[in-house]
């Protein structure tokens, strides 16, 4: 309390009121002024007491900056049974600890407060809440494809055992998750058609003796509004089949290098490790120069392969009789050529930083350094090929842009979760100073990387 006096103050407001109960003559003005007046030598009054207190746990305020709030050691409290009795307004039913003249202290209300017995009162939800046997601990985790896959798969067993009670997931759950004893589903929204909403209801229930119960809270949006007022729609509509489109040239040539790269890692079993080992010296790369190689001398058994696996329309686009998609999948400017300088440039970086920290004899950030280069080098190869697009991913986004979490020992955090976004969505959601929350924490983008001898920027730091 910064203070307790002001006409519009609801002590001032309650006062008016009293005064009024007690001298209906009394004019509205000089009930106010008595009122405010009243007020200042009660605040006064109290403050006298406090400076006169022989130690400061015997204050009735303890100072805050130049505010003031009450002393808990003055708090009571005292438990209401059943066969108690307590206070309640008659016209607005608030529930309240004293009466003065019987007047109510809400405002505007003309109430008067009348003693009633605890279990005549009304329902009170907050009443039965703390009444009610509540589980002894309720874990909440998230399941997004936000998650780093070993994380996700993690969060998933320990729902399947009962160790996280609730799980707040995207649309990562609405297939091929089978968990027999899920009995409560809710849906934020309401789906964007009937079989998604079959989908993600469908989750619970699955197996005898395990009812599914499903709630679906609809918003204030056309969408959410049009199904709830006739909700026969959503619950008995037809889906419409699937339509995969195969005409995508950018997600289609990353089905090509994933076959591709397949062949060039049965042949080098050893480039199929960790990311030092598919480039080889980090500080001088040579892993898309080796790839290349391998395609340009194995050609028609690859292409051979790879008709296989497209639509015949697209073999010309992609360039399989000239041989042009090597250049697609391992040129220089493909994602591979790409994944390679970004990761060439962090190693270098980190690398010099470690030098130069030394030499300063800043031994903790030599320390960080070294950490940092060690996790950029010992990555697995899938997961550093499928984080950079070179193969496909869930979601199949076009454009990706990582918002690099930098990874090292210090933080397990940033190993828990993958940060990518389409360029639409990253444009805005991964600029400087955004926000965003993963895994029950805020990441906040404070720069653009560059990478060397690239274009002047890469992506989100």
């Amino acid at each position: 309390m910064r203070s307790w006096d002001g006409v519009s103050g609801r002590r001032v407001r309650f006062l008016v009121k009293l005064l009024a109960r007690i001298s209906p003559e009394i004019a509205a003005q000089e009930a106010t002024e008595e009122a405010v007046r009243a007020v200042r030598e009660i605040w006064e009054s109290l403050q006298q007491c406090d400076e006169r207190a022989p130690t400061a746990n015997d204050r009735l305020f303890i100072p805050v900056g130049d505010a003031r709030r009450l002393n808990p050691d003055w708090w009571r409290l005292r438990f209401v049974g059943e066969d108690d009795e307590i206070l309640r307004c008659r016209t607005c039913g608030r529930i309240q600890a004293a009466s003065v003249r019987g007047v109510c202290v809400r405002h505007r209300c003309p109430g008067s407060v009348e003693t009633v017995q605890q279990a005549e009162s009304d329902a009170n939800h907050y009443r039965l809440l703390y009444e009610a046997k509540l589980p002894g601990s309720l874990r909440v985790e998230e399941h997004t494809a936000q998650l780093d896959k070993e994380k996700a798969r993690e969060f998933q067993r320990e729902f399947r055992e009962s160790k996280i009670h609730v799980l707040s997931c995207s649309t990562t759950f609405e297939l091929g998750v089978d968990l027999g004893d899920l009995d409560t589903i809710f849906l934020r929204n309401v789906p964007p058609e009937a079989f998604n909403y079959a989908q993600r209801v469908g989750r619970s229930g699955r197996r005898s003796g395990h009812p599914g119960v499903a709630v679906t809270y609809c918003r204030r949006m056309p969408h959410d509004l049009y199904h709830f007022s006739e909700p026969q729609r959503m619950l008995m509509g037809k889906g419409r089949p699937p339509v995969l489109a195969l005409c995508n040239e950018r997600i289609i040539m990353r089905h090509v290098a994933a076959v591709a790269l397949s062949f060039f890692f049965r042949a080098f079993r050893e480039r199929f490790a960790k990311v030092e080992s598919l480039f080889g010296n980090l500080n001088s790369p040579r892993g898309l120069t080796d790839f290349r190689g391998y395609l340009f001398d194995h050609r028609p058994r690859i292409e051979e392969t790879i008709r296989q696996t497209l639509p015949g329309e697209m073999a010309t686009q992609l360039g399989l009789p000239d041989g042009s998609w090597i250049d697609k999948i391992a040129g220089e400017k493909s994602r591979l050529s790409q994944a390679e300088a970004e990761v060439s440039s962090d190693f270098k970086i980190v690398v010099n930083l470690e030098e130069r920290s030394r030499n300063r004899r800043d031994y903790r950030t030599a320390e960080w350094a070294q950490r940092r280069a060690d996790t950029i080098a010992k990555e697995e190869v899938l997961s550093f090929l499928s984080r950079k697009a070179v193969i496909p991913k869930y979601g199949f986004p076009v454009d990706v842009i990582e918002l690099d979490t930098q990874r090292t020992q210090q933080s397990q955090e940033a190993f828990e979760v993958s940060l990518q976004r389409d360029l639409s969505i990253a444009i805005s959601e991964f600029a400087p100073t955004s926000r965003l929350v993963a895994n029950k924490k805020e990441w906040t983008s404070y720069a653009l990387k560059k990478v060397a001898e690239r274009c002047p920027f890469g992506g989100p730091a």
